[in-house]
């Protein structure tokens, strides 16, 4: 795992595309879903509640519709129906996004985007967050003209990217990804792309890892101008 920020920032200047997931590494908004999550499934007990949260903090990065259908048929024994996953996703939605909106960034990381704006480099968000909400968000946190294109769910992450190599016709060595979760750094070492692990809950995770990856707390000590 790198850590000196000197080759973190000449591996860095390297890359053509850069590549965000969202709660965790732009937004300081990952507890905010944690307690939605506790919220809707609190009406069945706290029992089920706790066993949703734990699953989803070692889950994160995924999506919440598939979570929602994991949690309903191995928690509740329910199938749910197309009608009530939206209908939960609708709920969650109302009780998310304003919060995410106003929370706090990643330190650093508004500077970070805007040193990359300034040197013309490409820049996506691809996260687990539906397309319509995230790009909601990040429209109200006025951070759309840092971003070429937002990626979202339903189409999972790996297939995001899959979609950024066709498109913008780039070689995986020329991308980074930013993440803060297990799930981020398994969908870079699939797609075979570079990944920087953001906050202390990735940190134990790439201390294991056998991938040359690059850590950094939060964006304050890193410039690439």
């Amino acid at each position: 795992m790198i850590t000196d920020l000197t080759e973190i920032k000449k591996l860095l200047k390297s890359k053509k595309l850069y590549a965000f997931d969202f709660d965790g590494v732009i937004a300081d908004s990952v507890e905010i879903k944690t307690e939605a999550f506790y919220k809707l499934y609190k009406p069945y007990g706290e029992s089920i509640a706790k066993k949703v949260i734990n699953h989803h903090k070692a889950n994160q990065g995924k999506s919440r519709f598939q979570k929602f259908k994991y949690y309903h048929l191995n928690y509740l024994s329910i199938k749910i129906d197309k009608e009530n996953l939206n209908k939960l996703g609708k709920n969650f939605s109302n009780i998310i996004v304003n919060k995410v909106i106003e929370s706090s960034e990643i330190s650093g990381v508004n500077n970070f985007l805007e040193n990359l704006h300034l040197l013309n480099k490409k820049c996506i968000v691809n996260t687990g967050t539906p397309k319509k909400e995230i790009v909601e968000i990040i429209k109200k946190r006025n951070l759309s003209k840092y971003f070429i294109k937002i990626y979202g769910s339903p189409t999972s992450k790996i297939d995001n990217f899959k979609s950024v190599i066709n498109e913008f016709n780039i070689n995986k060595r020329d991308i980074v990804y930013f993440g803060d979760s297990m799930h981020d750094l398994h969908v870079a070492m699939q797609i075979g792309i570079q990944f920087v692990g953001i906050g202390k809950s990735i940190y134990n995770v790439l201390l294991n890892s056998s991938r040359n990856t690059c850590y950094l707390l939060d964006f304050s000590e890193i410039s690439l101008l």
